[in-house]
């Protein structure tokens, strides 16, 4: 499908997202960095990979994940 839409110059990008999240039951919640507030926040985080068309300035999206707090892996 990317083949038939992407032409000519492409790009991968990644994007972290940070979410506000109350409570401390939710699993992967932790202090995650916030690009608004300029500091780590608690919250969650959602990170998104796409691929862009830099030619017809579209992105398409491949996956999403949360982040998990590494403090949780301990």
């Amino acid at each position: 499908m990317l083949k038939v839409h992407l032409k000519g110059k492409i790009a991968l990008a990644f994007d972290p997202s940070y979410i506000s999240k109350s409570g401390k039951k939710t699993s992967g919640i932790g202090y995650f960095w916030s690009g608004v507030a300029g500091r780590a926040k608690w919250g969650l985080e959602f990170c998104g990979l796409a691929v862009l068309d830099l030619i017809r300035k579209t992105g398409f999206h491949l996956f999403g994940f949360q982040t998990s707090d590494l403090q949780d892996e301990e």
